[in-house]
């Protein structure tokens, strides 16, 4: 999963990498990568850094952002995160297993969750 600032695109290997994380953690935890990669396009967009630790945490915090507002969203949503953040959210265990999540960038499990979990509350958290 990469996200290329160049031109804007966000590039993922459907076959094997997106199908082993799914078959580790259900639909949400490759819908949670892809978020983070969002999340960078997101900062790019608004004219924020997308390299570094704190921006990775932040496209993360994003990522957590879209997680609460799809579990805010109803029944006809509730595939979209069924459980609550921490340790039996799909998308929070997919992140505290990547040891590198978009662009080689390394960032400790704790910090990668308590992003995402900072997102799942409050998108204004997220900087």
């Amino acid at each position: 999963m990469q996200y290329c600032p160049t031109d804007d695109t966000i590039f993922f290997d459907r076959q094997d990498a997106l199908k082993k994380v799914y078959d580790q953690t259900g639909d949400f935890g490759p819908m949670s990568l892809i978020a983070v990669a969002f999340g960078q396009a997101a900062r790019k967009r608004l004219g924020q850094s997308v390299n570094g630790e704190p921006a990775l945490l932040s496209s993360i915090c994003l990522a957590g952002a879209y997680a609460g507002t799809c579990s805010t969203g109803g029944d006809r949503r509730r595939s979209c995160s069924p459980r609550r953040p921490g340790r039996g959210d799909p998308g929070a265990a997919q992140l505290r297993r990547q040891g590198r999540v978009l662009r080689g960038q390394r960032t400790a499990g704790f910090d990668r969750v308590a992003a995402y979990n900072k997102g799942f509350a409050d998108i204004r958290s997220c900087g």
